[in-house]
């Protein structure tokens, strides 16, 4: 099975795993399975934004064959505006630097211009669809990643936590541990980060999991996610762990479901288990355009 369908279903399936619980705080909740969105008539099954926005770039790279700044953008504002790459034909969970990124864009703004910049502008919504790019053969991958999380989440911090990622699944692809690929990707000295936030990458395999941060703002939500994989030994402890830490919880799902899926594949004994790949809603659609891209990924 290749990194790609492993990666996204795994994805796919801890943001199903996580949206029922988005924003409750730690431990006044448990999730243990795959449940329905509580007060809602959405199923099992269900994802978020994070999966759209992972099958709007899926889509465009396999239409493009390449990276497509202007492409992904037209694709984003139909998954907002016409519930294209949705589960039930209308956008969820759209975040407020992404909707004006791609407000923006469909206002005549150059795509390379239309994502935020504030420090407020540092939320998961670059961080979330990263993925594919992050498994590109192409030898310019990084760069590709800097542009693309740029087109809705333009600030540094941003950026270089997207850049922190991909080193990360070039570590784990090369068959490291989650913690022996974040000791090599600390090793990088060309992180434009504010030292508190490395400091924490740092601390990770030793911290508590009180002091474990769950929020959305993107260095929060990568150090959960690796703190997770580094806690556990296969997929569903990864991504139980994550969802249980409270706060974005579709999020902490998704980016820690993903990585699990690189690392433990679907299926088996340690992968995403069949029970609830099986369960995503629009399952063979997301099959169908991981395999579309597979001869672009490593």
């Amino acid at each position: 099975m290749s990194h790609l369908l492993a990666g996204v279903v795994g994805s796919a399936v801890g943001d199903a795993l996580g949206v029922p619980y988005d924003g409750r705080k730690r431990d006044t909740f448990v999730c243990e399975e795959m449940v329905p969105l509580e007060k809602r008539t959405l199923p099992i099954g269900f994802w978020s934004d994070d999966t759209s926005m992972m099958l709007a770039e899926l889509d465009s790279l396999g239409e493009m064959g390449k990276f497509d700044p202007d492409d992904v953008m037209s694709r984003f504002a139909q998954w907002i505006y016409e519930g294209r790459y949705t589960p039930l034909g209308t956008a969820y969970g759209v975040g407020r630097t992404t909707s004006m990124a791609v407000s923006r864009y469909r206002s005549g703004t150059p795509a390379d211009l239309c994502g935020g910049r504030d420090i407020l502008d540092n939320g998961s919504g670059a961080l979330m669809r990263i993925l594919p790019y992050a498994l590109l053969k192409d030898p310019n991958r990084h760069n590709i990643i800097d542009e693309a999380g740029s087109l809705t989440h333009a600030h540094q911090i941003s950026r270089q936590v997207c850049r922190i990622y991909s080193y990360f699944v070039d570590e784990l692809l090369k068959g490291l541990s989650p913690k022996e690929a974040l000791e090599q990707v600390l090793m990088h000295d060309t992180y434009d980060v504010p030292e508190y936030y490395m400091q924490r990458f740092q601390t990770l395999p030793h911290m508590a999991r009180v002091s474990v941060p769950n929020s959305g703002f993107a260095p929060d939500l990568l150090q959960g996610a690796i703190w997770s994989l580094i806690h556990s030994d296969n997929y569903a402890d990864a991504v139980l762990t994550a969802v249980n830490l409270g706060g974005d919880t579709d999020t902490l799902g998704s980016v820690t479901g993903g990585l699990a899926g690189i690392i433990y594949g679907v299926g088996g004994a340690t992968g995403v288990p069949t029970a609830w790949s099986h369960a995503l809603a629009r399952f063979e659609y997301i099959v169908n355009l991981c395999e579309e891209n597979d001869a672009l990924m490593r």
